[in-house]
């Protein structure tokens, strides 16, 4: 059974980065969404940045979930963006071109 979600959030000058670690997939759904949810409440933070180098599995919720991220900062004119996206973390997504949907950083 693949690990828990780990979050660990760095603050920046208007960013908020989410160093995301584990399996990302249906069973991190609520903590990412209100982890995100914080820190886009908050008006400093005009991006959050999720970190997806130490994603050691997806499943096929993944893409779903980062949508549903993105398109709620969207909402609140935040931007949502990807960074570190190996293969690790593109493996349950699919072969969906992230840059497509994201601002890949």
């Amino acid at each position: 059974m693949p690990g828990r979600i780990r979050i660990d959030v760095e603050q920046q000058p208007g960013v908020a980065v989410f160093h995301l670690a584990g399996h990302l997939g249906i069973d991190a759904h609520r903590e990412l969404k209100d982890t995100c949810e914080r820190h886009l409440a908050d008006p400093g933070v005009v991006e959050i940045r999720l970190d997806l180098q130490a994603i050691d599995s997806t499943d096929m919720t993944a893409i779903g979930l980062l949508l549903v991220l993105r398109e709620r900062g969207h909402a609140l004119r935040k931007r949502v963006s990807l960074t570190g996206c190996g293969p690790n973390a593109r493996g349950g997504i699919g072969r969906a071109e992230m840059s497509r949907f994201f601002t890949v950083v």
